[in-house]
Formats: structure tokens, C-alpha cells, sequence
């Protein structure tokens, strides 16, 4: 199995990059054995989206019972306030 392990909230995940048709990113459920959160492998060319991507499958993985009307907006405003702190690049 390839990718690296991430621990979120006290449980293992493994972070994947793989091709997606669909989606640009998956969480599994927490409950999960052997969980994976799977980010589209065309998002490494492109920072700022894999960092939207990211911060939206974490916000899954801790956050299980959220709505995903209010993973985006949370994301949408995380990564939004760091772009504005410099902590990312603009694309």
C-alpha cells in the first residue's frame, strides 16, 4: 500500500494520491479499518487547490458528522484567512 500515514484526531489515516474522476478528494469513515483519505493526483501540480483539498478531507476526517455544505465553508474560510496571513502562495 503507497502513501504516508497521518494521524487526525488520535486515529491513523493513510494520505493517497491516486486518479480521481469524480472528486478531487475522499475521505473514508473514521470508523473505517484501514482508513484513507484519497486527494487526485492531478491536484500536485496545483498548491493552492491541493491545500483547499486537503484542508476539506481533514476537516471529514475529524468532523465525521458535519454536512458537506459546512466542511466547505469552513475550509473555504481557513484557507482563505491563511492565504491572507501568508502562510500560502496565490496561485
Amino acid at each position: 500500500m503507497d502513501g504516508r500515514r497521518i494521524t487526525i484526531d488520535g486515529k491513523r489515516w493513510r494520505l493517497r494520491y491516486v486518479p480521481l474522476r469524480d472528486a478531487d478528494g475522499l475521505c473514508d469513515p473514521p470508523t473505517k479499518a484501514n482508513k484513507e483519505i484519497r486527494l487526485g493526483r492531478r491536484l500536485l501540480r496545483y498548491p493552492r487547490r491541493r491545500a483547499e483539498i486537503l484542508t476539506h478531507e481533514i476537516l471529514h476526517a475529524s468532523l465525521w458528522s458535519l454536512t458537506e455544505e459546512v466542511v466547505g465553508q469552513i475550509a473555504d474560510d481557513l484557507i482563505r484567512i491563511l492565504e491572507q496571513e501568508g502562510c500560502l502562495k496565490t496561485e
